[in-house]
C-alpha cells in the first residue's frame, strides 16, 4: 500500500534529478518511511543515466512532446500515482532530512486543501554537503511565494505575515502536496507548454475546484521546506510558449473569467473551469 506519491517532470536536468532522487531517498530512512514511490516523468531522450533508487518508478509519456511540458508530464504523473498524498517536485529540488514528515499534517488535518513549501535558491558553487546547505536555510535567497492571487511575488515579512494571519489565499509555487481527494478530477493543462504560467495556473484551477473552502499554509521552516539546485536555462528551454507571452496571455485570459464566476458567486461553474484541461484521462 503506498500512502505518498512524488511526481518529479525531468526534461534534460540529470545530475540535479539525481541528487534530488538521493536526497528524498535519505529524507524517507530519517523519517523511517517505506510506503511512497517517486515518479520520475521524462520530456527528451531516454537518459542512460537515471540513478537506480529504492521506489523510484522512469516513465516517459507515449506521444512525447516536441518541446518542454510540465503539466502533460504532471497528468501522467497523477495518472499514475497509487498514494494517498501526491506531491509535486520539481528535478532541482532538494528536501531536508525531515521532509517525508510533511504529508502528515495534510492528513491529520481534513480542512487543509494544500500544503505550500517555501524554496531558497543555491547559488553557483555551493557545497555538495547536505547538512551544511539546509544548516545556512536562511541565507540564501526565496523564489517566489504567491499570496492573494496565484500569480502575485513573495511579499515582504510584515505583509506576508497579515495574510497567514488573517486566513487570506497562499499559493505558493511549483512545489506543494495534496491529498488525492482534495485534487479531485483536476488535471494540469498541457496548453501551458514550455515553461511559464503553467504552474501559475496550476494553483488557480486548485483554488477555484475550492473555492469557497480553499485553504493552504506555507512550510518555511528549513528541516522541513526546499532548497534548489542552479538551473541555468538551456537553448531548448523556451520562456512563455513558443510565442513570447503565449502563456500569459492564455493564463489572463483565463485569470478574467475565474474572476467573473467568483464575483458572481457562480461555484458549480468554477469546479467545472477548474476540470478543464486539453487532456483527456
Amino acid at each position: 500500500m503506498i500512502s505518498h506519491s512524488i511526481i518529479v517532470p525531468h526534461y534534460n536536468r540529470l545530475a540535479n534529478l539525481n541528487r534530488c532522487l538521493v536526497s528524498i531517498a535519505r529524507s524517507a530512512e530519517r523519517c523511517g518511511i517505506e510506503d511512497y514511490e517517486v515518479i520520475v516523468v521524462n520530456n527528451g531522450p531516454q537518459d542512460p543515466g537515471f540513478a537506480l533508487m529504492p521506489n523510484v518508478i522512469y516513465a516517459m509519456l507515449p506521444d512525447k512532446p516536441a518541446t518542454f511540458n510540465k503539466p502533460a508530464l504532471q497528468c501522467c504523473g497523477i495518472l499514475m500515482a497509487q498514494g494517498n498524498v501526491l506531491t509535486f517536485l520539481d528535478a532541482d529540488a532538494l528536501v531536508p532530512l525531515w521532509f517525508m514528515d510533511n504529508p502528515e499534517k495534510l492528513l491529520r488535518d481534513p480542512s487543509l486543501t494544500k500544503l505550500c513549501y517555501r524554496v531558497r535558491k543555491l547559488p553557483e558553487g555551493a557545497p555538495d554537503d547536505q547538512s551544511t546547505l539546509f544548516g545556512n536555510y536562511n541565507s540564501y535567497p526565496r523564489a517566489m511565494e504567491a499570496y492573494r492571487k496565484p500569480h502575485t511575488g513573495w511579499l515582504p515579512p510584515f505583509q506576508e505575515h497579515r495574510f497567514i494571519r488573517d486566513k487570506e489565499p497562499v499559493f505558493g509555487n511549483s512545489q506543494f502536496s495534496i491529498t488525492k481527494e482534495a485534487l479531485g478530477p483536476v488535471l494540469p493543462d498541457p496548453a501551458f507548454f514550455c515553461r511559464g504560467y503553467e504552474d501559475i495556473y496550476f494553483n488557480l484551477q486548485i483554488w477555484a475546484y475550492h473555492y469557497q473552502d480553499y485553504r493552504a499554509e506555507m512550510v518555511t521552516d528549513a528541516d522541513h521546506a526546499l532548497l534548489h539546485l542552479p538551473n541555468p536555462p538551456d537553448a531548448d528551454a523556451q520562456w512563455g510558449g513558443i510565442q513570447q507571452g503565449a502563456n500569459e496571455n492564455l493564463y489572463h485570459s483565463r485569470w478574467h473569467r475565474f474572476q467573473l464566476l467568483a464575483r458572481k458567486k457562480r461555484y458549480r461553474e468554477l469546479r467545472q473551469f477548474a476540470c478543464e484541461t486539453t487532456i483527456q484521462p
